[in-house]
């Protein structure tokens, strides 16, 4: 595969120091990496929660990576640089839930990264990492190639990606409460 992004946000990136320093150019390289998956091996599909599939997933990879690699340390980090800029991007006017995103109002974009990407690191510490990594492959499994239907071939938005993992959610109720409020619903704080 390849991997292209401006010099500007990944290997020129000065490095940050002090408590609250991250990592910047793997962090980047982790997220671009992601989309060897999330974008190529599966393609989302066209319609509100399909860039989900691409890049909220790549993020939430990107944080695996990071905490598995880095520390845990630097994967809070990056958590708390999302929920902040998440606090700070977001439209709460026009916002909609994860879903019903779809890229075309204001704030549309720190919900697909940031809030994405958090709430699927939520989903992790819920069901546990094991039961969201066996999801997750069953969805690239199934989703790889598409999935050939009457009309021809048909790609995944969210719903899919979210009905890969539940099977294997070790508490089905918690896990359908969880959707509910924070991918099917919107948190208002």
């Amino acid at each position: 595969g390849n991997i292209s992004f401006s010099e500007a946000i990944g290997f020129l990136t000065l490095p940050s120091t002090g408590e609250d320093s991250l990592d910047s150019a793997y962090y980047v390289v982790a997220h671009e990496s992601g989309h060897q998956w999330w974008g190529n091996i599966v393609t989302p599909g066209r319609g509100p929660g399909g860039n989900i599939v691409s890049e909220g997933i790549a993020n939430f990879s990107a944080a695996m990576l990071m905490h598995h690699e880095k520390g845990d340390a630097q994967r809070r980090v990056l958590l708390r640089r999302w929920e902040n800029a998440y606090a700070n991007r977001r439209s709460a006017d026009s916002e909609r839930s994860i879903n019903r995103t779809d890229g075309s109002r204001p704030g549309d974009q720190t919900i697909t990264y940031d809030r994405a990407g958090f709430v699927f690191w939520m989903l992790r510490e819920s069901m546990g990492e094991r039961a969201m990594l066996e999801g997750m492959k069953e969805f690239v499994t199934k989703w790889k190639d598409g999935v050939e239907t009457p009309t021809g071939l048909d790609f995944p938005l969210i719903e899919d990606f979210v009905e890969s993992l539940r099977p294997h959610a070790p508490d089905a109720a918690r896990f359908d409460a969880f959707v509910s409020q924070w991918i099917y619903g919107t948190v208002d704080r």
